[in-house]
């Protein structure tokens, strides 16, 4: 069973959420389900382990109480000074989480919480801080549990465990940023060793549904685990819980099903959540990241997993493709400092489509200078057959045309291509006119299924877009640069046939305005005719 389980079922009290008596701390069926968890991957040592956990679940099914209990037995057994520390989401949940742990101790040498008295903390704790830090007297181990508001994670030193409880819930303001406590807090634990426990309901699509999607992909060394309203409460108290919201939308988020339930958009989704669903279960697996190195007598393709390219589908030579962009111009909503390495930059994304499936064939996403950005995209567009470049005109759009003109690219859009009857412009003028008639044409094509996605990152943000009070479309996660191109692409798509428009340079025997002849595939990259 568990030596570990063992100690806190014969030894801690834990307070009965109806009676409010302390009753012995016997696993509940959830609770019970991830220890099993627990040391079947990590071992039965688990203070021997390195332990890297995300746990997504319903409220109140006892996963603070868990890992508190297990950091209490821990600590009790250990012959160090070993540090465990909490970061909780609100000050009241942390004097309770506090009040939680002592009682572990005080009910390990006291059964009877009768004789629970101050003279009883004067010999078993060394020190203790009512509502925040107590070190065992017998071995000099440590408990300290903060508040996000207050930043505590930010408090240096070294610990051996740690809790991160309702993360989804900490304050992510300009004062309060919720990744960089939870960041800074977590480099406290030494690389490969220790214990941290992220655990939390859902709360929209904010840092945590980022962190979530990061760790399902393996991108970051935390195990993902989703537990279900279902594993903890029947139906008849899932009834009684939903009689309880006034706030319907609200349910799903506190009570999920499933994955995509917790993550649900709690204001007005742009997108159908359900067509989005299906959509993140289609995508390509990437063909290869990387970067497009041109050395001037050719464009190759160089793989590096730090790379700004993905491609999700190999280059057809007889293919036809259609790049939109999107130029970083802002940040999102409630960043207030913007550092030129921070994560609250926007991105410049370009978007590779097949002209003729319009399925997402590879993506560009970076953060630069306008005007570099402008010369990849020129770069990009040699390499998918001298793509059709689509990018936005407005704005740091300006600087990337500007670019883009400098090389002489000869496949960039001309307005006229999308209403004759207007003065010819270069580029996509994303303007209050415009915005309503992209945004249809993609929300028109995810209803019907017309196109095929296949950036995880792109559908994350459509299932984080929902509409602002004044109609426009606004986020629940921060960005919507790579939406912005869909939303493009999809408009320009309808227009752009495949007959003879953008086509020419890279066919046999003709030339580009550059003097460059047909580009043609070598290795893993495109080569030009000298």
């Amino acid at each position: 069973m568990g030596k570990i389980k063992n100690f806190i079922q014969e030894n801690f009290l834990i307070d009965n959420a109806i009676t409010g008596e302390f009753v012995p701390f016997i696993f509940n069926p959830v609770q019970s389900k991830y220890y099993d968890i627990l040391i079947n991957e990590y071992g039965e040592d688990l203070e021997g382990a390195c332990v890297r956990e995300m746990d997504l679940k319903a409220r109140k099914e006892g996963f603070t109480s868990l890992i508190l209990g297990i950091f209490a037995a821990l600590d009790l057994n250990s012959r160090t000074a070993c540090r465990s520390l909490e970061i909780s989401y609100k000050e009241d949940a942390t004097r309770q989480h506090f009040r939680r742990y002592r009682n572990y101790v005080l009910s390990t040498f006291q059964k009877d919480p009768g004789k629970w008295s101050k003279d009883l903390e004067k010999k078993l704790f060394k020190s203790i801080v009512e509502g925040s830090e107590l070190v065992n007297a017998h071995n000099l181990a440590s408990f300290y549990v903060g508040t996000a508001s207050t930043k505590t994670g930010e408090r240096g030193g070294t610990v051996q465990r740690i809790l991160f409880s309702e993360e989804a819930h900490y304050p992510n303001t300009g004062i309060i940023n919720a990744s960089e406590i939870i960041n800074g807090t977590a480099s406290m634990v030494a690389v490969g060793h220790g214990m941290i426990f992220r655990e939390t309901t859902a709360n929209g699509f904010n840092h945590f549904k980022k962190s979530w999607g990061m760790a399902k992909r393996k991108e970051i060394n935390y195990r993902p685990r989703f537990f279900s309203y279902k594993e903890f409460y029947t139906p008849e108290q899932f009834e009684e819980i939903k009689m309880g919201f006034s706030d319907k939308s609200l349910i799903a988020q506190e009570y999920p099903e499933n994955e995509i339930e917790a993550f649900l958009s709690t204001g007005r989704p742009v997108f159908d959540q359900k067509k989005l669903s299906k959509m993140a279960e289609l995508v390509a697996k990437p063909f290869g990241v990387g970067d497009l190195v041109d050395n001037e007598s050719k464009i190759e393709f160089v793989p590096d997993p730090m790379g700004k390219l993905t491609i999700y589908l190999p280059f057809r030579d007889h293919k036809r493709y259609m790049i939109a962009a999107d130029v970083a111009g802002g940040i999102p909503e409630g960043a207030q400092i913007v550092p030129e390495d921070s994560d609250h930059r926007a991105w410049s994304v370009g978007a590779v489509f097949d002209r003729s499936s319009w399925e997402i064939v590879a993506e560009l996403r970076l953060r630069c200078d306008p005007g570099e950005f402008g010369r990849l995209l020129c770069t990009l567009g040699e390499f998918y057959n001298w793509a059709v470049l689509v990018p936005e005109a407005n704005n740091h759009g300006a600087a990337t045309m500007e670019a883009i003109k400098a090389e002489d690219y000869p496949h960039l859009l001309q307005t006229t291509e999308l209403w004759p009857d207007e003065p010819k412009r270069a580029g996509f003028p994303t303007n209050s006119r415009t915005k309503p008639l992209i945004l249809t044409a993609l929300r028109k094509a995810v209803n019907e299924e017309a196109y095929r996605e296949n950036s995880v990152v792109t559908i994350e943000e459509m299932q984080a877009a929902c509409f602002k009070d004044d109609g426009s479309m606004g986020s629940e996660g921060g960005f919507l640069d790579c939406v912005i191109t869909r939303c493009i692409g999809l408009y320009c798509l309808k227009f752009l046939g495949l007959d003879e428009t953008y086509r020419g340079v890279g066919d046999e025997g003709k030339v580009s305005a550059s003097g460059r002849k047909k580009v043609v595939r070598y290795n893993s990259g495109r080569i030009r005719a000298a």
